[in-house]
């Protein structure tokens, strides 16, 4: 009696045909989920964006007391959006030596922001629209649709020099992640002056 043999399997395209097959097929399954699950917020896209830009950078140096820190209101935005915005995080981008002591949100009705000044935020010389008592604190604010806010800052540097390129503020509106980043690059000087 003749014996049949069995017939070989029929592979699908999907299926792996050796080990050195498999390999590559979770490679490049790997490889695909892994840019699928890696994609960043463009930046400055979101309700916070501050539209049309020369591009320009603002290059900061402020000296500031051995051991003391100073407030930094350079950067406002406005939430352009149709609902309130919450931030979930404010960091400041590739800091050296330099930390945020507290960070605020502050509402302005006016154009004039808060600047930077030595030492912790004062009642003392507000500028005019400058709403500090509807301050909050900046991770976790809530910022409604509309409103022109600025991004208020206590800074402290270790050593004797500390810099950042940026502040990046992470936010979300209406289900979405968004990421705003500022256009003034900072330097604390540990000295009574800054070089000119």
């Amino acid at each position: 009696m003749l014996r049949q043999l069995p017939r070989p399997r029929r592979r699908s395209a999907l299926s792996p045909a050796s080990p050195k097959h498999l390999r590559r097929w979770g490679l490049a399954c790997g490889l695909a989920l892994i840019a699928a699950c890696s994609g960043a917020n463009a930046i400055n896209t979101g309700p916070f964006s501050p539209g049309a830009s020369s591009g320009d950078r603002n290059d900061l140096c402020t000296p500031v007391h051995p051991g003391g820190v100073l407030t930094l209101g350079m950067d406002a935005f406005p939430n352009t959006g149709g609902v309130p915005a919450t931030i979930e995080r404010v960091a400041l981008t590739d800091p050296h030596n330099l930390q945020i002591i507290a960070a605020y949100t502050v509402p302005l009705t006016s154009t004039y922001l808060y600047g930077v000044r030595k030492g912790a935020p004062s009642a003392r010389n507000f500028p005019a629209g400058f709403q500090w008592a509807q301050r909050q604190r900046a991770d976790g604010a809530v910022i409604p649709p509309g409103v022109f806010t600025n991004l208020v800052l206590v800074l402290k540097p270790a050593g004797t020099k500390g810099t950042a390129r940026s502040v990046d503020v992470f936010y979300r509106s209406a289900g979405q992640q968004y990421h705003f980043q500022t256009i003034t690059s900072i330097e604390a000087l540990v000295a009574k002056a800054c070089p000119s």
